[in-house]
């Protein structure tokens, strides 16, 4: 529900959100406007653009109506902003022509929002965004945005769990670049060392391609891996984040996490890629880090974060999440974007 979150604060800021689902759209929003207000298109992914697209040629057509469409919306009067979740998209078939879209959206955006102050430099190789155009507002928690009623007695008995055993949660979709492969590697070794104190939980969608497909035979193959390779619900994340002693982002690269502000939500300690987006995000308190560059630092990682396991390190976990308040967060997006219309 990011978005949901981020517009907490539209109506009382003066702005009235309306959901658009394909370019098509563009022009019956702004005419809808009328002169009565100002239409501002908001992008957030930009995966749709060329998404299914296999053929360059048919790819650059795409990306050059896209640009048509946005130059005709902004032509009649209409504002763009863009809120940036990625370098670029996950799994994109054309990277180059990704990166020039999203260089073509900064051109003619009148903000660009970054929800952590290292992403003009996390994207710089892929384009450029001129300072004035850039106003950062990170990435609210998700405190009350889930149901958060199951005890952890009652979420281990649901996942078949024990009490005394230390759970590692691995929550979202399952893609390559999110380290599946190093965590199932990392964990054999301390199930080896103990067998049956620890158990990681994997809980998300998979990736149709057959690109994970191999990891998730290893999963089915370790019994202290508990795999449900599905969409979790709104309601069961309550479940995976309730039952965990300890979130896993394993992942080799990240520009925002969705993912660890939830589990910081949930009062959860997290183990994190060391990386200046979410250096930005968490305190060793409740955090450990470790080098997505190197494999084996994953299990090093993994044996710190065993000083996390402490109701001290949860309330730190919640303490700093409680810091991203969706409202003010909102408020304060409204705020800068009203100036730049000014």
């Amino acid at each position: 529900p990011y978005q949901s979150l981020l517009y907490a604060d539209a109506w009382e800021s003066g702005f009235a959100p309306v959901a658009l689902s394909s370019p098509a759209d563009f022009e019956t929003f702004r005419a809808a406007c009328d002169g009565q207000a100002t239409p501002i298109l908001h992008l957030h992914w930009t995966l749709e653009v060329l998404r299914g697209i296999e053929n360059e040629l048919e790819a650059r057509a795409a990306l050059a109506q896209f640009i048509h469409v946005l130059d005709q919306f902004v032509a009649a009067g209409g504002k763009i902003v863009w809120t940036i979740h990625n370098v670029l998209p996950h799994d994109c078939r054309f990277p180059e022509l990704e990166a020039r879209l999203q260089q073509e959206i900064v051109e003619r955006s009148i903000v660009v929002h970054v929800l952590t102050r290292s992403t003009s430099e996390a994207v710089a190789d892929q384009f450029e965004i001129p300072a004035s155009k850039i106003v950062h507002v990170a990435h609210p928690n998700y405190i009350d945005a889930y149901p958060n009623l199951v005890s952890r007695q009652q979420a281990r008995f649901d996942i078949g769990v024990e009490e005394d055993q230390i759970v590692y949660t691995l929550l979202g979709a399952i893609k390559p670049y999110k380290g599946l492969e190093e965590l199932l590697q990392a964990f054999d070794v301390l199930s080896a060392e103990d067998p049956g104190k620890r158990v990681l939980v994997v809980a998300g969608k998979p990736d149709a391609d057959g690109s994970v497909d191999e990891l998730l035979v290893q999963c089915e193959m370790n019994p202290y891996v508990h795999l449900r390779a599905e969409r979790v619900s709104d309601v069961d994340l309550q479940r995976y984040l309730n039952a965990a002693d300890i979130a896993v982002l394993p992942y080799r690269r990240s520009l925002n996490s969705g993912v660890l502000l939830l589990a910081m939500s949930f009062g959860l300690p997290a183990i994190v890629p060391a990386l200046s987006s979410t250096r930005e995000v968490i305190t060793e308190d409740f955090a450990v880090t470790f080098d997505p560059g190197h494999s084996d630092d994953l299990l090093r990682a993994m044996r710190t974060s065993d000083r996390l396991l402490n109701p001290a390190a949860r309330a730190a976990a919640r303490a700093r999440a409680e810091a991203f308040n969706a409202n003010t967060l909102s408020a304060h997006f409204f705020s800068e974007l009203r100036l730049r219309l000014a």
